[in-house]
């Protein structure tokens, strides 16, 4: 009678224990969550929300390019020659400032190739390189507008193709000075012993910026010189 007595009052004790169930109160010593149980997932987000930041600019900025892309393709379809007659020669300038934007990207990828601790000061310096070719495009542009200027070509007289080229030209020149200003902060924070792992993750969210700019100017340069 105590056997059966005992067997009512705690039904555990019917069964051999390797097959009972885990108890419900888990105030004991097991600390929480029930022993052998898995942990709570503290992995986080696949996706850093400065990253997402990142990714949806980037968005609207193809956005942006794309609607003025779009005009210059109905220009170009309307035209029939291009690029259009009287249409100022900038094929030389244009691969100059190129050139540079493409070497700052792979002194971007340079960068992030010695982006760990134990080379905080290399990766610093190649950050400083990427800056200053992202600063030498935009001086290189500027160079560009001031031929145009001196050979009479101005926003206020130009035809439709000129306008849209100023108009392409500025806008991502302004997009490079943006990825300039956080390339400098990041620079600045390597120089002042900002913790390795927010410098490492500050610059490789600029330097995705960084590389989809450089593949925007060379999607525009494409477009102002394709016959």
């Amino acid at each position: 009678m105590v056997t059966s007595s005992a067997i009512l009052e705690d039904p555990k004790a019917s069964d051999p224990p390797d097959v009972w169930p885990p108890d419900d109160d888990s105030g004991g010593g097991g600390g929480g969550g029930g022993q052998g149980g898995p942990g709570p997932n503290n992995s986080g987000p696949p996706v850093s929300p400065m990253r997402l930041a990142v990714v949806i600019f980037c968005g609207s900025v193809v956005m942006l390019f794309s609607g003025i892309l779009s005009a210059l393709v109905i220009l170009r379809k309307e035209s029939g020659v291009w690029p259009p007659s009287g249409a100022p020669t900038l094929v030389r300038d244009l691969w100059v400032s190129t050139s540079i934007i493409v070497l700052s990207s792979l002194a971007g990828f340079w960068a992030m190739r010695a982006a760990k601790p134990e080379h905080r000061d290399q990766f610093v310096t190649r950050i400083g390189i990427t800056w200053a070719l992202g600063f030498g495009f935009c001086i290189s542009q500027v160079l560009v507008w001031r031929s145009l200027s001196e050979a009479g070509v101005v926003l206020e007289n130009s035809a439709n193709f000129t306008a849209l080229f100023f108009t392409i030209t500025a806008l991502h020149v302004a997009h490079v000075m943006g990825g300039m200003f956080f390339m400098g902060k990041c620079f600045v924070g390597g120089r002042a012993g900002l913790d390795f792992r927010d410098l490492k993750a500050s610059c490789g969210n600029c330097m995705l910026y960084w590389h989809f700019v450089g593949v925007v100017w060379l999607i525009l340069f494409g477009f102002l010189h394709s016959k």
